[in-house]
């Protein structure tokens, strides 16, 4: 059985219990619930029946303060036509539309604040393009 399936058989005796002894308050102590969420769900049953009784999945959190996809995509692009550039010069090269520390972390999300990591992803760009190592 599923976690899914043992809240659902919770909740769904949880209700049957209070509709046998018509009492809310004995029924949500007898299974340790607070009485809000029995209203809450017994909301939710009247409205969606039985489906109304799962867990709804949480949606992806929008973070308002993330960096643009499409600077994103400049950041990374240009790192890999000017090589020698690093956080600082990427910012001031691309007009200080992001900062060197965004920049940076840009990178390290992509795995290429290291040296090591750069020069690594250098090879796997020569290789795709297949014109030996760059050196």
């Amino acid at each position: 059985m599923t976690k899914d399936q043992m809240i659902f058989n919770h909740r769904l005796s949880l209700l049957s219990r209070v509709k046998s002894i018509n009492n809310i308050s004995a029924a949500c102590r007898e299974a340790g619930v607070f009485r809000t969420y029995y209203y809450k769900w017994a909301s939710r049953f009247v409205t969606y029946g039985t489906l109304g009784l799962y867990e709804k999945p949480k949606p992806k959190p929008i973070m308002p303060n993330s960096t643009n996809f499409d600077i994103v995509d400049k950041i990374l692009t240009f790192n890999k036509r000017v090589l020698y550039l690093r956080s600082v010069g990427i910012a001031n090269e691309l007009g200080n539309i992001v900062c060197a520390t965004t920049v940076y972390n840009i990178l390290r999300r992509c795995g290429l604040s290291r040296r090591i990591d750069w020069l690594l992803s250098l090879e796997e760009i020569a290789r795709d393009l297949d014109i030996g190592y760059i050196m």
